[in-house]
């Protein structure tokens, strides 16, 4: 166990004294990657839960400057430091909806819970901290209490630091500063956040890029769909319109005729486009929660787009129904 507590805080003192490296800490599981403990959980002054009733809570241990490294804020209290060591009074901090659960309306700070079984020891509340999402797509905040690495240390945990320049450039450093203190240790998954991130929303990223392509396949195809229905319609309207030109009617008042009808059919089209594309927003929305977000200027300029497709499309059709002559016409029937 001292061995252990002694490489983290070694490996850490060394890192930090790098030029770039702005903090750094390590965490039992970095946010965003998926990866989470859950411990039982039982606040000192409360009854006793039956065991169907065991309340459970996310758990993270963490080295002193976590939550300056990763940005977390402080609401209240205070941070980890290096006086809360093995033989220390034991300390945690709490998130945000730990309170909203567990203490509304009531002083967190200074209670004690006891974290894991009957036997654990009871820690004192020191801090309350702003929530973390534990993975990209959770639909709300779970709660969660962190203790220091020094008083319930872990053999695995996450080196995290912030650096004033690109992190990628001090990689080799770290390494040699992690093998000087541990040269058995091995130094893997190397990672920017942006880079954790990125490797999570990928299949979203592929799935929106095929969506967009076939979205624009369907725009073309329905261009072209809204081409050959009106082509066809002047043709078999020929007479009609011939008999039209040759009563008065001017080219502009055949030209407007025809984009008026196909603009009629056009709005009835989006208007139950618009509808089942608002209904399957909505369930896109709820699977998958936090990524995508009705937006109603979405809604405006797509339907704009269409609209413009279909006055386009109908367009050359319609110019074509406006240059008959209607001598011709008639003499041909």
């Amino acid at each position: 166990v001292h061995r252990v507590v002694s490489f983290y805080r070694d490996s850490l003192q060394r890192i930090s004294s790098l030029p770039s490296v702005i903090s750094a800490s390590a965490v039992s599981h970095i946010p965003a990657t998926g990866g989470w403990s859950t411990e039982k959980f039982a606040i000192e002054g409360r009854p006793e839960r039956t065991p169907g009733e065991m309340q459970v809570t996310n758990f993270l241990v963490a080295a002193p400057d976590y939550l300056r490294t990763m940005h977390i804020s402080l609401v209240k209290g205070r941070d980890f430091d290096v006086h809360d060591t093995e033989g220390a009074a034991k300390v945690a901090i709490v998130s945000s909806e730990f309170v909203r659960r567990y203490f509304p309306g009531a002083e967190p700070v200074g209670q004690r819970i006891k974290i894991g079984g009957a036997a654990a020891e009871s820690a004192t509340i020191i801090g309350v901290v702003g929530d973390v999402k534990r993975f990209m797509f959770d639909r709300g905040q779970r709660p969660t209490v962190y203790v220091p690495h020094a008083q319930r240390p872990v053999l695995s945990m996450g080196f995290v630091l912030r650096t004033s320049g690109d992190p990628q450039k001090i990689t080799s450093s770290v390494r040699a500063q992690l093998l000087a203190v541990d040269k058995e240790q091995p130094v893997f998954a190397v990672k920017t956040m942006e880079t954790i991130i990125t490797e999570q929303v990928s299949g979203v990223r592929v799935g929106a890029a095929a969506m967009l392509f076939f979205g624009l396949l369907a725009l073309l195809l329905s261009a072209i769909g809204v081409y050959g229905v009106v082509a066809n319609s002047v043709e078999q309207r020929t007479h009609e319109i011939g008999i039209r030109m040759a009563v008065g009617a001017r080219a502009d008042d055949i030209l407007m005729m025809v984009l008026r009808q196909t603009a009629r059919l056009a709005a009835f089209g989006l208007v139950l486009g618009l509808i089942g594309a608002f209904a399957m927003s909505q369930a896109m929305v709820k699977t998958m929660f936090g990524m995508i977000t009705l937006n109603l200027s979405t809604f405006v300029f797509f339907t704009a787009l269409l609209a413009a497709v279909a006055v386009v499309a109908s367009y050359i059709p319609a110019r074509r129904a406006a240059s008959v002559n209607p001598m011709i016409t008639l003499r041909h029937e």
